[in-house]
């Protein structure tokens, strides 16, 4: 659809001024001062974020676990002077929580961002927290945009259509494989359900699991196929691949207003469906 550059709020500004853009939030911004978690209790899906429902139901799904020696636990916990948790409903890290070499060990250090966290270790049951990430402005017009795509893949065609995504935000899950060879199924690995990453992250990923980012031949929602995260796919979350996409605009010159459009490299098939902007 069509829309305008700019929108304006209600103080003669902006939507966005004065507020922070996502990809320069800082590393690690949910361990740092102000980040601000909320109690779900013994759901782990999140709240103010979109999660399948399958996830909820599911307890062989990897959850991200934060461990008593965690700064990130001690802070949830919040111990009486008894030690036991006190769990509150919210909480706001009011300093940047100290990670020395040994805490770095961490789940949570290793990871782009948190949707929601579990704290079972020491409880009667695992209690979740989600993860609310402070107001940030993201651009819809950037460089070095990388193709995402949500779906299986059969056939070298891809189901579902693909975007151009920020590589710099983490939106997306890896796809990985061991080799370009069309006889290649890609997998999609994770350290919690559901995680997004960094295009960065991604590589990360992959190359942790002995592979490569991909740009893949073939995706099926099939653990034994395609890795030990890949529920979802079809409608839950998307993936990068390796390959570009160029964000482009458009103009109605009676109007002036502009719209986003999107060019995706094709799949292996030689199809390139693209989301409505």
């Amino acid at each position: 659809g069509m829309m305008c550059s700019q929108k304006n709020n209600l103080q003669d500004g902006y939507i966005g001024d004065h507020v922070a853009l996502c990809e320069d939030l800082p590393d690690k911004h949910f361990l740092r001062k102000g980040a601000t978690y909320y109690a779900l209790g013994s759901k782990p899906n999140p709240e103010f974020q979109h999660d399948s429902e399958a996830f909820r139901e599911n307890p062989d799904y990897l959850r991200l676990r934060v461990l008593p020696s965690s700064p990130l636990y001690a802070k949830l916990c919040a111990s009486d002077t008894n030690g036991e948790c006190t769990l509150p409903s919210k909480v706001v890290l009011d300093e940047n929580l100290p990670y020395d070499a040994a805490a770095m060990l961490g789940d949570e250090y290793a990871v782009d961002t948190i949707r929601t966290i579990e704290l079972s270790v020491g409880l009667a049951n695992p209690i979740y927290y989600e993860y609310v990430r402070q107001p940030c402005v993201e651009l819809s017009f950037f460089d070095n945009a990388k193709k995402a795509t949500q779906g299986e893949i059969k056939s070298n065609n891809i189901i579902g259509p693909s975007f151009c995504g920020n590589p710099n935000l983490s939106i997306a899950t890896p796809m990985c494989a061991s080799s370009d060879s069309s006889q290649t199924i890609s997998k999609i690995y994770c350290h919690y359900q559901g995680e997004r990453v960094t295009y960065a992250g991604a590589e990360a990923l992959c190359a942790a699991n002995g592979e490569m980012q991909s740009h893949p031949w073939e995706v099926r929602e099939s653990k034994s196929k395609s890795g030990p995260c890949v529920d979802g796919v079809n409608s839950s979350f998307h993936s990068w691949a390796n390959a570009w996409c160029s964000v482009q605009v458009k103009i109605d010159f009676e109007s002036g207003y502009t719209a986003i459009v999107n060019e995706v490299e094709p799949d292996h098939a030689g199809a390139a469906q693209v989301e409505p902007q």
